[in-house]
């Protein structure tokens, strides 16, 4: 019986202690690391330039996915401790959205505390879901399935390279203490302080980026000597294929202390189904479109793998029209952001004076793994200019003629004179979708001939 009591009280103090301490059992046996980190943080930074220490994350980068239901992350204090200090901290969406993918825990003195979610926070990419994709014209268009470039599922973008604060410098003892602690291996270039006039720059910049940005927010309160402050990140599981999922975290606002370097950070989050994949179509089979409205709109979905990162080539061929003289051939790759499904392409018209219907294709790239076995083209019928359009230009001429032109005529031994007055200015008008509405003509209300 006190065998059983003593296992249920041990149980117990560990229970509480990964409550309190916001430690996985696994990562309870790390006090040395701690140790080891504390030192190294202090003397990462002057003490009596920092007294009250500089905030930053004790890594730039995390991964984490959707099989572990939580993971740790810290805000430290490096250099000096003295005295209280307190930082604000934020999370923002950037494909993964709070509350739907993940939630932040965080300690008090009692029970740790899920942060609430803002309502006003959405994830960054939503910002790019409706912005079409650029028309780029080129003077060749697909022409042929045999001479199209093969595509994949996966897009590989250039990354955005920051200057280097500092040069180079091999293994400090701040970075061996983190790694200890993280039990992850760092790839920062160094822990060292930059210059202040750089340092300065940087926080500036972040801050005016960072700052209007909607997020779930939180202000850690560092007492007295406390030199780290650990956050808890809980994924939700879902059973959306998708690709992975990035949050960033910022610090901002500094009270007490100041803000270091590494005050950005983000979380990847890896899926854990099945990666579905991508396929696209063309949303119509053919289309007609007015050769005064100046280009065709031909629009390609996305219907499997919305929630990935997709791109498919797409490009014109032509039929009875011909390109650069009825139309611009085009040639384009369209990539869609997750959850994107729609994307809409303007070829250009070019005016002619052709007086049938000609017609040209837009097609998918046949060659990609990611079309759908139907639907991969669209008929485009350039429509001419009506008759109706043709007698009103006539008329129109004729005004001209008689305007410019001598108005006396002689008719049968006598001379006529024409007056035209009270002539309407009828401003051009084209009704958007409506092939039949055309450009008014003037109008001459009334005509005198008189003898002379």
């Amino acid at each position: 019986m006190k065998r059983i009591i003593k296992n249920k009280v041990i149980s117990l103090i560990l229970v509480f202690q990964i409550i309190f301490t916001m430690l996985p059992m696994q990562a309870l046996a790390t006090t040395g690391s701690e140790l080891l980190l504390k030192e190294e943080l202090r003397k990462a930074a002057d003490e009596t330039q920092y007294p009250n220490g500089l905030f930053e994350f004790i890594a730039d980068n995390m991964n984490t996915s959707e099989n572990l239901s939580s993971v740790e992350f810290a805000i430290v204090r490096k250099g000096g401790t003295e005295g209280k200090a307190s930082v604000a901290f934020k999370t923002i969406d950037v494909t993964a959205k709070y509350g739907d993918d993940y939630t932040i825990s965080v300690p008090t003195t009692i029970f740790p505390i899920t942060l609430p979610s803002n309502p006003d926070s959405k994830p960054l990419i939503g910002s790019f879901e409706d912005v079409e994709n650029i028309t780029v014209t080129t003077h060749s268009g697909i022409q042929s399935e045999k001479q199209q470039v093969t595509t994949g599922t996966s897009i590989q973008y250039e990354e955005l390279l920051l200057p280097e604060l500092i040069h180079e410098v091999g293994s400090s003892g701040l970075r061996s203490a983190r790694d200890a602690f993280t039990k992850t291996t760092s790839t920062r270039t160094t822990w060292r302080e930059a210059d202040q006039d750089t340092k300065d720059n940087v926080l500036k910049a972040q801050k005016e980026m960072f700052d209007g940005v909607p997020g779930v927010t939180y202000t850690f309160d560092f007492e007295d000597g406390e030199y780290i402050k650990k956050i808890r990140f809980n994924t939700i599981d879902d059973t959306i294929s998708e690709d992975e999922e990035q949050v960033i975290f910022v610090l901002l606002d500094p009270v007490g202390g100041s803000l270091g370097e590494n005050i950005s950070s983000y979380m990847n989050i890896q899926d854990n189904e099945e990666k579905e994949t991508v396929q696209f179509e063309m949303v119509d089979d053919q289309i007609r479109v007015d050769i005064l409205s100046g280009y065709a709109e031909v629009k390609v979905r996305r219907t499997a793998g919305i929630y990935r990162y997709g791109l498919i080539r797409v490009g014109t061929a032509a039929l009875t029209a011909e390109p650069n003289v009825d139309y611009q051939p085009l040639s384009t790759e369209l990539r869609f952001l997750p959850g994107q499904e729609t994307q809409t392409i303007k070829i250009p018209l070019i005016e002619g004076t052709n007086s049938e219907e000609l017609n040209f294709l837009v097609k998918l790239d046949p060659e990609s793994p990611n079309i759908s076995e139907s639907n991969t083209k669209t008929i485009v019928t350039i429509i001419p200019k009506s008759s109706y359009l043709a007698e009103t230009e006539n008329n129109e001429n004729m005004a001209t003629s008689l305007m410019t032109s001598s108005n006396t005529r002689n008719v049968s031994g006598a001379t006529l004179t024409i007056i035209l007055e009270n002539i309407e200015e009828n401003e051009d008008s084209i009704i958007e979708y409506n092939e039949d509405a055309y450009i008014k003509p003037k109008v001459w209300k009334t005509a005198t001939i008189s003898e002379t």
